[in-house]
């Protein structure tokens, strides 16, 4: 949970920052191993989809943020 907490509390650049290179090398993996696609078409598509991917999970953090300020019961799944 501190972890969390101390992501949520970065600037939204830093969260940018972060986001965008672990999408680029989890998405290549993904579509290296699992879609079997060749090394320079997983490269191209990892930096596709984090293009898409990082402002997805920077939006989704600052969301659950602002839920967990507002006291908002719903975060939790209740």
């Amino acid at each position: 949970m501190k972890l969390l907490l101390a992501w949520e509390r970065l600037p939204v650049p830093v969260q940018a920052g972060i986001a965008f290179p672990l999408c680029v090398v989890i998405l290549f993996l993904f579509h290296l191993g699992p879609l079997n696609q060749p090394v320079m078409r997983a490269v191209f598509y990892g930096f596709f989809w984090s293009v898409l991917a990082t402002p997805v999970v920077v939006l989704a953090s600052q969301n659950e943020a602002r839920k967990r300020r507002q006291g908002d019961g719903s975060v939790h799944g209740s």
